[in-house]
């Protein structure tokens, strides 16, 4: 009734080896931003200004780059290499519109202003984040360089996580658009929900690392 044949899989690869390549440009990532408060020992100086961190980091690299070199067809680190040069270039721009705006926001808002309102890890500063994420428009990665420089200006790490969480999540125009498909009551039902576990996601921020 059926015919025998090949059947075909996404891949032959053992599954170690998968998670072995996505695992070390996790450590990549979580090495190269290490916190000084929280991983001292990434953080220590090692020649100028290199740091302990830099050099596990090249030390990762180099290890993904014999994982890759060795458990890899050539046209799979080639289809890899593409789509990571394709990424890098879709959010490269965005990026320099997030610093563009960062600069404007260091210049124009007070600092007295940022510390007054969301200085410190309140419920009313996390809600007020968290509301003021959900209304505004954040385009994909401009969030974080403009969440860094209100921090520099004196914004709490906990109203910060909140304008972060809630942020990508909604905006005037997705509530518009929302409210057209969904109707009005699930719509402001789902900006509550927002709102709300934002709010306290980032209180919760504020007391862990504040």
């Amino acid at each position: 009734m059926f015919r025998k044949g090949k059947v075909g899989s996404v891949t032959s690869r053992p599954w170690y080896q998968t998670l072995s390549f996505f695992l070390i440009q996790l450590l990549i990532l979580l090495t190269i931003t290490a916190s000084p408060k929280f991983m001292p020992f990434l953080n220590i100086p090692v020649y100028k200004g290199i740091l302990s961190k830099h050099v596990v980091t090249a030390l990762l690299i180099l290890l993904l780059v014999v994982v890759v070199k060795r458990w890899y067809k050539p046209e799979e680190i080639k289809s890899w290499l593409l789509e990571s040069y394709m990424l890098a270039r879709t959010l490269f721009p965005l990026l320099i519109v997030g610093v563009a705006i960062a600069g404007l926001i260091s210049v124009f808002i007070p600092p007295e202003y940022i510390s007054r309102y969301v200085g410190e890890n309140t419920i009313t500063s996390n809600f007020l984040a968290s509301l003021v994420g959900a209304l505004m428009y954040f385009a994909t990665l401009t969030e974080v360089p403009i969440v860094k420089t209100l921090m520099d200006l004196g914004m709490n790490v906990g109203p910060a996580m909140a304008l972060l969480l809630a942020g990508p999540s909604l905006s005037i125009p997705t509530v518009l658009t929302l409210s057209r498909v969904w109707g009005f009551i699930k719509t402001f039902t789902y900006l509550t929900l927002v709102v709300i576990l934002s709010t306290f996601a980032g209180y919760i921020t504020g007391i862990i690392l504040g």
